[in-house]
């Protein structure tokens, strides 16, 4: 019977063109670049022979040698014969793959594959490694030597039987589309600020919020860039949490995110939202790879809730998702302790 082999679907040549096995997170170096074009070509169902010969002409060596390549590649994964683990596991993702969730699906199979030490619960261990002294994340992040402005007291839009038009009534004139420091201390409160907390003695503050968090860690921080709002002098500011104020962060204005943030250049934007996430609140509590997608489910809430005051503010609200990552440096940012997730522009 002829062997027939191909590529492993699930191996991606990477940067520094390696071959990445995403299932197994696995690397083989490829030592000659030749290679790169055999893989391509047996990424359709080959007979040994003929890919044992493409692979000879490639890189021409002699067929004995060639067989002892194929042998290794497929000993490595790389190369796959019919009714293998990865043959059965490439049907079952062709619907993902389909639809364009290539990379979802490699994010799926590489954190899925990783062993996990599922002995006890990884909140338990957080709590255990409190007791014993280890320094737990901050639940607030403050600048505090940083000037900083007072926002309307949160009493003063407190929703009582859902009476938004009492509290943020529609304007008379079309045209006045003006947003007041009483609006945006309403819009930061009502999305990030804290409602409520508990403490957990000898373990750590937990924050109540008007959207749930994964494990009450609230990673996600708001910084405004303000162009035209009341009362409020132009400038980059972290919203406090923990003092329901702006703190000054630097004099970066609107139209410095314009390089960054999708929409910034129209001259009608007053605000731009970015979303920072302290990733550490999670990962202390949570050592596992997939909780990183409860720190993108945090954010994708608090946008919604964002654009939904807004509107009700009769203030357009766009959120931006493909923030260029160069952000952090322009602005000082650490991308891996708080990477900048996502944003917003109000009109």
């Amino acid at each position: 019977m002829t062997e027939i082999l191909k590529t492993n679907p699930f191996v991606r040549i990477d940067g520094d063109f390696n071959l990445v096995n995403v299932v197994a997170t696995e690397r083989f170096d490829v030592v000659d670049l030749r290679l790169v074009p055999f893989f391509d070509y047996a990424s359709t169902w080959r007979s040994r022979s003929d890919a044992r010969d493409r692979l000879c002409s490639l890189l021409g060596v002699p067929e004995e040698e060639g067989d002892e390549m194929i042998d290794e590649f497929t000993d490595e994964d790389m190369l796959i014969h019919p009714g293998s683990t990865y043959d059965a596991l490439a049907e079952e993702a062709r619907a993902w793959i389909g639809d364009g969730w290539q990379a979802e699906l490699d994010y799926y199979l590489a954190v899925t594959d990783i062993m996990q030490d599922h002995s006890s619960s990884p909140g338990g261990q957080w709590i255990k490694r409190a007791w014993e002294g280890e320094e737990v994340p901050p639940v607030y992040k403050t600048y505090e030597s940083a000037e900083s402005v007072p926002l309307a007291d949160p009493s003063s839009f407190e929703i009582v039987d859902e009476d938004w038009d009492s509290l943020f009534p529609p304007s008379a004139d079309p045209s006045d589309d003006d947003l007041t420091r009483r609006e945006l201390s309403a819009l930061l409160y009502l999305t990030f600020g804290e409602i409520d907390k508990k403490a957990i003695p000898r373990v750590a503050e937990f924050l109540k919020k008007t959207s749930p968090s994964g494990g009450a860690r609230h990673p996600t921080e708001a910084y405004v860039a303000v162009r035209d709002v009341e009362d409020v002098p132009p400038g980059l500011y972290h919203y406090s949490v923990k003092e329901h104020e702006l703190e000054r962060v630097s004099d970066a204005g609107v139209q410095d995110l314009a390089p960054y943030v999708p929409s910034v250049d129209d001259d009608d934007v007053k605000v731009v939202l970015l979303c920072g996430s302290m990733v550490e609140r999670n990962m202390m509590k949570y050592k596992l790879p997939r909780s990183y997608t409860v720190v993108v489910q945090d954010v994708g809430h608090l946008l919604e809730t964002f654009r939904l005051l807004s509107t009700g503010m009769d203030h357009t609200c766009y959120p931006a998702f493909d923030v260029d990552p160069s952000i952090h440096e322009e602005l000082g940012f650490s991308y891996y302790e708080e990477p900048i997730l996502c944003g917003a522009t109000i009109r």
